[in-house]
């Protein structure tokens, strides 16, 4: 996968007739509300901190 340029996300924005802060917020919200399993939370938490230390 690939990060998307920030001329193609307000491309994508204007194809969707919406702003770009609509569009991220839509995103931003739809990610928050997807369902992580428990395992799958404990081993990325797990992971972050042996990262940080």
């Amino acid at each position: 996968m690939k990060e998307p340029s920030s001329e193609m996300i307000a491309a994508i924005a204007g194809a969707l007739d919406t702003s770009l802060i609509e569009l991220t917020s839509a995103v931003a919200d739809e990610l928050r509300s997807a369902t992580v399993p428990a395992s799958a939370a404990v081993s990325a938490s797990r992971t972050s901190f042996a990262l940080a230390a």
